[in-house]
């Protein structure tokens, strides 16, 4: 069954849900120009799942999942001061965000 729920809400704050009970609100990264919100929720998505496919084979527990989720927040943030479509962004501004954000 589902272990994990993960929610996001546009410019509102993310949270993360696990099946013991466990909840985290997740801040979305402030100071982000947004010029293209398309793709945002996308981004998120693919980031948070490759962070968790990525993870070495550790075990999967709430606190991976909020980590992974923290990383797709700041990709989508990153992706949104992008002007072109689908989930392109910089790198370097990602990392910047989920330092802000922490």
């Amino acid at each position: 069954g589902l272990e994990f729920l993960a929610v996001t809400d546009g410019p509102n704050p993310a949270r993360v849900v696990s099946r013991g009970g466990e909840s985290t609100s997740l801040p979305v990264p402030t100071g982000v120009n947004c010029v293209n919100p398309i793709g945002a929720g996308d981004t998120v998505a693919g980031v948070t799942c490759a962070a968790l496919c990525l993870s070495g084979g550790a075990p999967m527990d709430h606190a991976a999942v909020v980590a992974a989720m923290s990383l797709g927040l700041a990709a989508a943030s990153a992706k949104c001061e992008c002007e072109g479509e689908g989930g392109t962004f910089e790198l370097e501004r990602m990392e910047s965000l989920l330092v802000s954000a922490a």
